[in-house]
C-alpha cells in the first residue's frame, strides 16, 4: 500500500467506562474504499468522528494525509477538515438553507479561506451538477425526497474536492432502487476523482457493489471491475466490528472465508 490516507494504531476510546473502541488498528491507501459492519453500537460511527477529529482517542495514534492529529490543537485540526467530507446519518441537512446554501456551508465557514462568492456559486452549481441535482439548487429540504436530500448530503461533501469522505450509512432507511443510486454517487466519486472512502453501512450489498464494481463514464453505469479488461479487484476492505472490538480485516475473499460465528453474519450475504 501506497503512503495511507488514514491510519489508525492502536486506538481506544471510552465513554463513562464504556468501551467505545479498544486497540483498534487499520490502513487505508489513497482512493480504495474501506467498508465498516457491525450491529448497533459496535463502535462504527464512533470510528468515523475520530477520523476527522470530532472525537480525541484515550490511547493510540490517528494519522491523516501522514500526519498525526489526535492530539493537535482543534484550531490546527481545520486544515486536514477542509480535505474530509462527511455525509451524516439522515443527511443533517438545514432546514432552514436552500440546497445551494447547505451545499455552499463547507465553502463559506472556512475561516480565512472562503473564496469568493461567484466562485462559490460555481463550485456549488459543479458538486449538484456531479449529483445531478442542479435543479433543485433553489429548493428547501422539506422539498425532496429522502433519495434527493442524501444527493444533496453528497455534493455538500463534496464541493471542497476532498481526498478522503466518510458515509455514514448514506443508504439507511431508502428504498433499493434510490439505495443503488446513492452507491453509484458513491463510486463515481471513487473512481473519477480517487476519493478515499470510509462506508459504514448496514447494507451488505452496498460493500459488494464497492468490492465488484466500477464506474463507467462512458456509459454513466456501473460495471463489473473485469470490465474491458480491467482487473477483477477493486482496492476494497472490510472491517468488522464488534463491542468496539476489530473482529475482521481483510478483502471480501477473506471475509468470506471467516467461521467466527459474528463475523460469518456478515459474510453469508456477501
Amino acid at each position: 500500500m501506497a503512503a495511507p490516507v488514514l491510519e489508525f494504531s492502536r486506538v481506544t476510546l471510552i465513554f463513562d467506562d464504556v468501551v467505545a473502541l479498544e486497540n483498534v488498528s487499520f490502513r487505508v491507501g489513497a482512493g480504495s474504499s474501506l467498508v465498516i459492519l457491525g450491529v448497533a453500537a459496535s463502535g462504527k460511527s464512533v470510528l468515523l468522528k475520530l477520523s476527522m477529529g470530532l472525537l480525541r482517542p484515550d490511547a493510540g495514534q490517528i494519522y491523516l494525509f501522514g500526519e498525526k492529529i489526535d492530539d493537535l490543537p482543534e484550531q490546527d485540526l481545520f486544515v486536514f477538515r477542509r480535505q474530509v467530507g462527511m455525509v451524516f446519518q439522515e443527511s443533517a441537512l438545514f432546514d432552514s438553507l436552500t440546497v445551494e446554501e447547505n451545499v455552499a456551508y463547507p465553502l463559506v465557514n472556512q475561516e480565512g479561506h472562503a473564496p469568493p462568492p461567484d466562485q462559490v456559486e460555481a463550485r456549488v452549481r459543479q458538486a449538484l451538477s456531479f449529483v445531478e441535482l442542479e435543479q433543485a439548487i433553489d429548493k428547501l429540504p422539506s422539498e425532496l425526497s429522502g433519495g434527493m436530500r442524501r444527493r444533496v448530503a453528497i455534493a455538500r461533501a463534496l464541493v471542497n474536492d476532498p481526498r478522503l469522505v466518510l458515509y455514514d450509512s448514506p443508504t439507511a432507511g431508502l428504498d433499493p432502487i434510490t439505495a443503488h443510486t446513492i452507491m453509484t454517487l458513491v463510486l463515481k466519486a471513487r473512481d473519477t476523482a480517487n476519493v478515499t472512502s470510509l462506508l459504514v453501512t448496514h447494507r451488505l450489498q452496498n460493500g459488494h457493489l464497492l468490492a465488484n464494481f466500477r464506474y463507467d463514464a462512458a456509459s454513466g453505469t456501473l460495471v463489473p471491475a473485469a470490465h474491458n479488461g480491467a482487473s477483477r479487484r477493486t482496492e476494497t476492505r472490510f472491517l468488522v466490528l464488534h463491542k468496539g472490538k476489530l473482529m475482521f480485516d481483510g478483502d471480501q475473499e477473506e471475509l468470506n472465508r471467516q467461521t467466527d460465528p459474528y463475523v460469518r453474519k456478515f459474510a453469508m450475504r456477501l
